[in-house]
């Protein structure tokens, strides 16, 4: 279960947080609920939630000590943020401007919170902990792979594109300034699958149907409600990630569109004379944006600059940092263990007699702590695949900057109590398997 806190103190939006959440029948969300900033603060400080719902313009919880807060202390971004705003202070657009350092995954105006956030808290318990598969490919590179199947729901778009940006921002390999703009490229492909490719709306259509009120959302609906077949179609979004690039196809399940013509466009009046914010935005980002020969798979490639990751937390600006290059040995297994590593950028493989066992990268955050905390000898060898950088911590400075940031022993209890959890989870798989075959 997530930790969902709420941060909010206006009545008329809390009525309509309310109503939303009174759809959790099974209480799959725990919440907690702060009306002031001292209350907001130590709610992210010490229970570390999951997801946050902030209303970002409530005037009893300004933003400026949060951004303050979560600037100087990496470990208190660790959660996914749901925006509320009023639409009457402006456009949706001013709120990621406002709370750019945050993880905001979605943003939802005050009259949309009732029918779209309990939807959100459910995509975002689903898939928050991204299911992904870590390969390794022909030429021994690592690779992690992902897959998202999304409605015909425009309103959806934005937590599933958000969460596969930010796959990219907790491995270090795009700066979090970047997640955004590759956020909206990801939409607006998956947007043109749902209109064009599923709906086959054009422009005439849309503009009339706006014309009269009414939205592109509410014109989706209403051709899903009149085509059952339709309304069944599924959106694909899957990417595959390695150290120089990433991949990320959109595959939609309709009838595709004219390549040719796209690409003599291309060849005859340049990238210019096409349309489309997700053309220029691949365009921004560095990558490259192509389609199948039938039209309904589109491509996107995000080069991966030379990024530095993440700053260390507070309290370890001063350890020693180590530059790991592929092939180089972290530490051994059967080693005693002094230190543990907090993972700045970089990919890192885990082998236990020689068999390997899993991948570790920012997202994962330390590596080497439950032999470092149970004064034990190393279970495992780690190797570097990807250069990175990582920070030794020694247990003399470990225990010091507990005494000076308390709440970080709560975090690092917290990961891997989720750790052990997903590891038991796995061995339950794989006795199952076993027994079935």
């Amino acid at each position: 279960m997530s930790l969902v806190a709420i941060l909010n103190s206006d009545p008329t939006v809390q009525a309509r947080l309310d109503k939303a959440l009174r759809k959790d029948g099974q209480r799959q969300f725990p919440l907690l609920k702060a009306a002031d900033i001292d209350e907001a603060l130590e709610i992210l400080n010490f229970d570390l939630p999951e997801i946050v719902v902030m209303n970002v313009d409530d005037p009893n919880l300004p933003l400026a000590p949060v951004l303050s807060t979560l600037r100087t202390d990496s470990w208190m971004q660790n959660f996914a943020l749901i925006a509320v705003y009023d639409s009457a202070q402006g456009p949706e657009s001013r709120v990621y401007k406002l709370a750019a350092p945050l993880n905001i995954l979605a943003a939802l105006s005050t009259d949309q919170i009732s029918e779209h956030l309990f939807k959100y808290l459910k995509i975002l318990e689903n898939n928050h902990q991204l299911m992904v598969k870590l390969e390794v490919s022909g030429a021994g590179e690592v690779k992690t792979t992902g897959v998202f199947n999304i409605s015909n729901d425009p309103m959806t778009v934005p937590i599933y594109t958000g969460l596969a940006a930010q796959t990219l921002v907790q491995r270090g390999l795009i700066e979090p300034s970047r997640k955004r703009d590759l956020q909206i490229a990801l939409a607006e492909l998956v947007q043109n699958a749902i209109e064009h490719g599923h709906c086959g709306l054009n422009a005439t259509e849309k503009a009339e149907f706006l014309a009269q009120g009414g939205s592109i959302a509410e014109l989706i609906q209403k051709k899903c409600q009149e085509n059952p077949v339709l309304a069944d179609m599924k959106v694909t979004l899957e990417w595959e990630i390695t150290s120089t690039k990433s991949k990320f196809y959109v595959r939609d399940q309709g009838k595709g569109f004219d390549v040719e013509a796209w690409i003599e466009t291309l060849r005859n009046h340049g990238p210019g004379a096409l349309s489309g914010r997700g053309i220029k935005l691949a365009r921004s980002l560095g990558g490259q944006l192509s389609y199948n020969r039938s039209g309904n798979v589109a491509c996107l490639t995000v080069n991966h600059p030379s990024v530095a990751g993440r700053e260390p937390p507070r309290g370890f600006e001063g350890e020693e940092v180590v530059v790991a290059q592929k092939g180089d040995v972290v530490f051994q297994q059967g080693e005693l263990s002094d230190h543990l590593y907090f993972i700045v950028s970089g990919t890192f493989g885990v082998y236990h007699d020689g068999v390997p066992l899993n991948h570790l990268g920012p997202a994962d955050v330390f590596m080497g702590e439950m032999s470092f905390l149970t004064n034990n000898v190393r279970t495992a060898t780690v190797l570097c695949e990807t250069t990175g950088r990582l920070i030794k911590i020694s247990r003399r400075s470990f225990v010091k900057t507990l005494r000076e940031f308390p709440h970080y022993g709560f975090f690092l209890a917290k990961l891997m109590a989720k750790k052990l959890s997903s590891g038991n989870e796995e061995r339950a798989r794989q006795v199952l398997d076993d027994l079935t075959v």
